[in-house]
């Protein structure tokens, strides 16, 4: 089985500057709205560094423009979000698809409460979560 890692879509970024020097300390982008920058939490680069494919969730929403750097590294394909009709509420959609696509939907008891579903999905794949990436 392929080495894998799943992150929520706030996983890879943070609002403050990092207190390392290198790559990480300078901003990855720029929020349009609020103009504040965006740094890289080091976490996605650290798992494809180890040889993860890496999976981001976005349970709420859709990308942001500021995101584009990290859908870069991960690739388009490996983002699943929310739905337009489930934005407005927390959606097991995205988990779902990520299921199908690692061919383990049909092993997880979809009527589980929402925790023991992810829980169950991580187990299945064997995959690591961003905290297990320490920068």
């Amino acid at each position: 089985m392929n080495k894998i890692a799943i992150f929520s879509a706030g996983d890879g970024s943070q609002r403050r500057q990092p207190c390392v020097d290198g790559p990480l300390s300078h901003p990855m982008a720029t929020m349009a709205k609020s103009g504040i920058d965006i740094y890289s939490t080091g976490q996605i680069e650290a798992a494809l560094a180890q040889g993860y494919t890496v999976y981001v969730i976005g349970n709420y929403h859709d990308t942001e423009p500021h995101d584009q750097w990290w859908i870069d590294l991960v690739g388009e394909l490996n983002v699943f979000s929310a739905s337009e009709k489930d934005k407005k509420k927390l959606s097991d959609e995205p988990w779902r698809r990520l299921a199908r696509r690692l061919k383990i939907a049909s092993k997880i008891n979809w009527r589980d409460y929402r925790l023991d579903v992810i829980r169950e999905i991580y187990r299945l794949s064997g995959a690591k979560k961003a905290s297990d990436f320490v920068v």
